[in-house]
């Protein structure tokens, strides 16, 4: 796998145990961006898109936001596939948790985005759109935060260690 157990990560110092290399953090990190990109043209396609318009794939008004949101949503599965492919059984468990978190919120979203078609169940499509948005980048963002807390624990331990080593009266 691309795990790092033990010495440096390229431009990141030393690495901590059990720390995902900085390639791999970056697509957690540019799927979480996207995820809040889609998030964005959909409230965008909201506010253009005619809420009581007839059941239709495409409306005649507002596709200039309806359709990269349905772009960027295509994207998102496409890349929430890849990465449960890659890190579902990952021995890494943030990654593996991501994965799997990702993709379900992905998921959930894909099916509001189907539902949001159907007039009559547009606003349970939409509120599940918002909701699987909501998890997929909680897990996109999951690596990145973990990382931090493991820098933060480690510098914490540092410090803790050093005063200890120092003595009780410096």
């Amino acid at each position: 796998m691309t795990e790092v157990t033990s010495g440096a990560t390229a431009g990141q110092g030393p690495a901590v145990e059990g720390e995902l290399p900085a390639g791999a953090r970056r697509i957690w990190v540019a799927m979480g961006v996207l995820v809040c990109l889609d998030f964005l043209l959909g409230i965008g396609a909201i506010a253009e898109v005619p809420f009581g318009r007839a059941t239709e794939w495409l409306p005649a008004k507002g596709r200039g936001l309806y359709v990269p949101h349905a772009i960027v949503g295509a994207a998102l599965g496409l890349g929430a596939v890849y990465l449960l492919a890659r890190y579902g059984r990952s021995t890494h468990r943030i990654a593996r948790l991501a994965a799997r978190w990702g993709i379900a919120g992905i998921a959930v979203g894909v099916v509001g985005g189907l539902l949001a078609v159907v007039h009559p169940l547009r606003l349970a499509g939409m509120g599940l759109m918002l909701v699987g948005g909501l998890a997929a980048a909680i897990g996109y963002f999951m690596p990145s935060l973990e990382a931090h807390d493991r820098k933060e624990r480690a510098a914490l331990q540092e410090r803790l260690d050093a005063e200890a080593a120092e003595g009780p009266y410096g």
